[in-house]
């Protein structure tokens, strides 16, 4: 097969799984009219039913690896940062937040960040507050912004692991867990991720 009829191959299986959160962004914008219609969402079509079958399947598989090495592992790897992380990676691969670079670093810099101002100020809500808008900070000037990140801030900080280096590395873990499930979920339906590494 030519890299021409591959190209159109592919193409042709990724329109069939186009249901990213900006999926259909190209669309024209309705026009306004006045009565009741002004109340109709404006939101993109609801995906078709097999694209959400699949992605369901997929969000689902991703989390229940991640369950099962932290059960094998002993350590709660599944939090909730990591779930959202899930989302963006396979329902979002072309945006920066998903990209492996993103993910790593936003979980990274934001769980240093958490677990310092826990050491510093204790399990505090304030604390945990203020950790989460450095987090995000810091994430942009790492050129790494990744939402996820902001409520791993809140969750390092709050929680306090008693060892913070097993928690830093069982996150990086499960992060790139996440990134290589997420690769091998877009190869097989023909999508393209990532748009870069780092």
């Amino acid at each position: 097969m030519s890299e021409q009829s591959h190209n159109k191959h592919s193409a042709e299986h990724a329109d069939e799984f186009d249901f990213t959160l900006h999926g259909h962004h190209s669309q024209e914008p309705r026009k306004r009219d006045s009565g009741l219609k002004r109340l109709e969402s404006h939101a993109p079509p609801r995906p078709p039913v097999k694209s959400t079958l699949v992605m369901t399947l997929a969000v689902t598989t991703c989390l229940l690896a991640v369950t099962g090495i932290g059960l094998f592992a002993e350590y709660p790897l599944l939090l909730p940062s990591l779930a959202a992380s899930t989302g963006l990676i396979l329902g979002a691969p072309d945006t920066p937040l998903g990209q492996p670079r993103n993910v790593i670093l936003g979980h990274t810099v934001s769980a240093v960040i958490g677990l310092a101002l826990g050491l510093m100020f204790g399990a505090h809500p304030v604390a945990a507050a203020v950790a989460a808008g450095l987090a995000f900070g810091a994430m942009l000037l790492f050129r790494a912004a990744h939402t996820p990140g902001v409520a791993t801030a809140l969750v390092a900080c709050l929680t306090g692991p008693e060892e913070p280096a097993t928690f830093m590395v069982m996150l990086l873990f499960a992060s790139l867990v996440l990134i290589a499930m997420g690769w091998l979920w877009h190869k097989a339906l023909h999508t393209h991720y990532p748009v870069y590494w780092w």
